[in-house]
């Protein structure tokens, strides 16, 4: 088994806060937010706060990844 880690990961996680959220769709372009949006999904804790971060993240990031995959790495509009 390879413990490769894919191209988009790092070493570190992103606390699983909604700063870190804000941070990633604050991002200078979408293939950074995607970067910093997995390593918010990287973070270990399985706290029940953690884990609606982490639903935000995969949504965000289905957004992100549908703009890729369409040609145009478009930011998802704010959620405010």
């Amino acid at each position: 088994m390879s413990s490769e880690k894919p191209p988009f990961a790092t070493s570190s996680y992103l606390p699983a806060t909604t700063d870190s959220i804000a941070q990633a769709l604050e991002a200078k372009d979408a293939s950074e937010s995607i970067s910093m949006l997995y390593r918010v999904l990287e973070n270990p804790s399985a706290s029940p706060e953690a884990l609606r971060i982490k639903e935000q993240a995969i949504s965000n990031l289905t957004e992100l990844l549908t703009g890729e995959e369409s040609g145009g790495l478009e930011k998802p509009p704010d959620p405010a």
